[in-house]
């Protein structure tokens, strides 16, 4: 049972940052090019474990605590990490002709980002039960959606500037690389630590606490940097828009035809800001609670079903707890983060009610 509860734990919360992206985007990619790079993402912890294993048995472990977790961080984990995601970038989905603009780099980045952090976290879940996974959760999702960004903004700006592809591509590797190192290395150092003497002794708490708070700086630092990356993608996509057919519009060639074959767009004569609402930001939260509750309840249930140690005259009381407390708070969540995500899109007059 506690399996089933991680195993939801793990997915759920990469599930809904995959919507939250998708849905953030003014003009969202389509769903199997989305679900496609999302199971690419996920795929990429097999060759990362190929070239992480050989590694791990032929390089000499440093003595240092410290010369071990950065060594596990950067060798094992964000060097090989971070270049098979990038693949993924490369190899499909900037080859997607749905790749439209720079906005697409940032939405792909950050999806195969979650396709990795989900497997990654299930694996976890296995491995050490609910509590690390509701921690990463909150720290080791959210961080590889950080580096997805970073690294698909520089991705989208190379789909665009084909004279300094090859350049943006090497930078935003580089930054994201970077990024997942340094927080990874001292959550890494602390966990040398306990390995080697079997816990924390007490000359080395403050040191381990020291670390502790340093990944927590990086992780608040790479939140801050995607989060001004995605604005200024953002602020691009109101100016330079690329919907169907808007109010007020007026037909010009979309600036990514430069690097592309012309295409006709419609764009807004006034781009209007998009605000949050403090209704949009509830639905969101209230969305994200009640599909991890129903989600970890549904995994709970399938797994009672298919224990071969439950008694089968639960199975009906099962299959009501199934509908009633996993199936139905799932799809209300979901219903209540796509509508508060949408809502976060909506555009408003800067004195006035939505447009």
């Amino acid at each position: 049972m506690d399996y089933a509860i991680a195993l939801a734990l793990a997915i759920v919360p990469s599930w809904l940052l995959v919507r939250y992206f998708h849905e953030r985007d003014l003009y969202p990619e389509p769903a199997g090019v989305i679900w496609g790079t999302f199971a690419l993402g996920a795929l990429t912890t097999i060759p990362v474990v190929i070239v992480a294993l050989p590694m791990m048995q032929l390089l000499p472990q440093p003595e240092s605590v410290v010369g071990t977790g950065f060594q596990f961080a950067f060798l094992y984990a964000a060097i090989p990490e971070e270049f098979f995601k990038l693949m993924v970038l490369l190899g499909y989905s900037l080859r997607r002709r749905e790749f439209d603009e720079p906005m697409d780099g940032l939405v792909y980045g950050a999806v195969a980002a979650q396709g990795f952090a989900a497997l990654e976290n299930a694996l976890y879940s296995f491995a050490v039960g609910p509590a690390m996974t509701i921690v990463r959760g909150f720290t080791a999702v959210p961080a590889h959606a950080c580096m997805g960004i970073i690294m698909g903004y520089y991705v989208g700006r190379a789909r665009f500037e084909p004279e300094r592809r090859g350049a943006l591509i090497f930078q935003g590797y580089i930054l994201a690389m970077l990024i997942h190192g340094l927080y990874d290395a001292p959550l890494l150092t602390v966990n040398a630590v306990t390995t080697r003497f079997g816990g924390v002794p007490p000359e080395y708490e403050t040191f381990t606490g020291t670390c502790t708070i340093l990944a927590l700086i990086v992780l608040i630092i790479s939140v801050a940097f995607a989060r001004a990356l995605w604005k200024k993608a953002k602020h691009e996509q109101l100016h330079h828009p690329v919907p169907p057919a808007l109010p007020e519009a007026v037909t010009v060639v979309h600036p990514a035809s430069i690097a592309s074959p012309p295409v006709l767009r419609n764009v807004t004569l006034a781009s209007r800001p998009v605000l949050s609402t403090p209704a949009s930001v509830l639905r969101v939260f209230l969305g994200v609670v009640f599909s991890i509750a129903g989600g970890a309840i549904m995994f709970a249930c399938i797994h009672a079903f298919i224990d071969p140690d439950t008694d089968k005259r639960l199975y009906v009381n099962l299959g009501f707890m199934l509908v009633i407390l996993g199936w139905t708070p799932l799809l209300i969540g979901l219903r209540l983060f796509r509508s508060g995500v949408r809502g976060l899109n909506v555009p408003h007059l800067p004195n006035g009610p939505p447009a």
